[in-house]
């Protein structure tokens, strides 16, 4: 485990909690992911979550999920009459 802090290695975890992440879709169906999230106890940092390279922030969305929604933002911005990317209402702001 990494320290999301410093990035100090440790072995030893201070506790854990679960954490749902929705991820890319498959086929039909929408994917949340739950996650067992560490924490670490960093004599330089305090207490932290370990550093997972694919939640790189507290967002309830995978990097790769990110990545996707980003890249169909990009393909679509040209493009009249393209098919948009749906969010589901209690992510979207405002809402």
């Amino acid at each position: 485990m990494e320290c999301s802090g410093c990035g100090r290695k440790f072995g030893e975890l201070y506790d854990t909690s679960e954490r749902a992440v929705r991820d890319l879709p498959w086929s039909v169906f929408t994917a949340t992911v739950f996650i067992e999230i560490y924490r670490v106890k960093c004599p330089d940092c305090g207490v932290k979550r370990e550093k997972v390279p694919l939640l790189p922030s507290k967002a309830p969305f995978s990097k790769r999920f990110e990545d996707a929604v980003g890249l169909a933002c990009e393909m679509a911005s040209g493009q009249a009459g393209s098919t948009p990317v749906r969010v589901a209402r209690q992510h979207r702001e405002g809402d």
